[in-house]
């Protein structure tokens, strides 16, 4: 979506875009499977799909962009649509969908960030790096996209981290400040 709202005005590298289109269409999948209330899942849709549709039907986008990024966003809308008609296959025919058995709940964490050291954005750099050198990914092997890792690693230290993908473009961005933090975990385990 940030691609495609604020992107830059030229064509993307298409692996870039097929990694922003898992996250996007993993995000996306988030909101249409989780338990969010059907009316406020489909707003959220539906929304959503009219911003994007607007946008990229316009005529200043086609002519800012080139084919790669015009062909996912493409896919986007359609994805956004098959999303959408679930929904309302859903409503309509409620005994297609039956409740998916919890297999079990997930328990809470008993860790936290410490915020009182280390920012927010020090767990950023950190989430970052894990994401450039591919260090999560998922049981088959596939490279885990940003969002996963940052909904995990929010699991996992009882915190929320607020526009997950700016803060991580600000901080790589932000030049020799931006590993800082991975400098004093290092330092912290002896290596330099």
């Amino acid at each position: 979506m940030r691609i495609l709202l604020r992107g830059k005005k030229h064509d993307y590298d298409p692996d870039y875009l097929l990694a922003a289109y898992i996250d996007f269409r993993s995000v996306l999948l988030g909101v249409s499977d989780g338990d969010m209330h059907y009316k406020d899942k489909f707003r959220t849709l539906k929304s959503t799909y009219e911003i994007l549709d607007l946008r990229v039907q316009s005529t200043q986008f086609i002519n800012e962009r080139g084919s790669h990024t015009q062909t996912y966003a493409s896919l986007a809308l359609k994805q956004m649509l098959v999303e959408l008609e679930l929904l309302e296959k859903q409503l309509q025919y409620p005994t297609l969908f039956p409740a998916t058995k919890v297999a079990g709940t997930r328990r809470e964490s008993p860790l936290y960030w410490n915020t009182e050291k280390h920012s927010k954005t020090a767990l950023i750099s950190l989430l970052t790096a894990l994401d450039a050198v591919g260090a999560c990914t998922d049981s088959k092997g596939n490279r885990s996209p940003f969002i996963s890792i940052v909904q995990e690693f929010e699991h996992l230290f009882n915190t929320t981290i607020p526009n997950a993908y700016a803060r991580r473009d600000e901080l790589l961005g932000r030049g020799e400040s931006r590993v800082r933090f991975i400098r004093e975990l290092l330092r912290s385990l002896g290596a330099e």
